[in-house]
């Protein structure tokens, strides 16, 4: 019923997948486009890669604080990066990767929030245990 065609260099053309026939004798051609931008990154600039890659190390900030975060006293250790996740995150809303530039901003605010009000709390136990 389909036949399946698929040339080796079907990258960003329209792949036939056969032709239905319908009730009334109606033709009709299924095509599935493969002309994806999100993965088509061969022709991108030198400026674009370097917003791509700026975007995809703030999300990789942003999930590696927020899991060291939660480790005592270690993730501090982690929070000259911070500042950088985040510029990182601004700089690759340029990009093609958009999402992954706004998901690291939130990852490491998150993680930023998350530190501060753990050590304000621990903080005002501390406090309030010596007065």
């Amino acid at each position: 019923m389909f036949k399946k065609s698929r040339p080796a260099d079907s990258v960003g053309k329209n792949i036939n997948v056969g032709n239905i026939t319908g009730m009334y004798g109606n033709e009709r051609r299924n095509t599935i486009n493969t002309n994806n931008n999100l993965f088509n990154l061969q022709n991108q600039t030198p400026q674009s890669a370097l917003y791509n890659k700026a975007s995809i190390l703030a999300f990789v900030i942003g999930i590696v604080s927020l899991l060291v975060g939660f480790i005592p006293l270690i993730g501090w250790f982690f929070a000259p990066l911070w500042p950088v996740g985040i510029i990182l995150g601004v700089i690759g809303l340029k990009g093609h990767f958009r999402k992954l530039a706004i998901w690291g901003i939130i990852l490491v605010a998150l993680t930023v929030g998350l530190k501060l009000i753990f050590w304000l709390f621990v903080g005002s136990i501390g406090l309030s245990v010596f007065y």
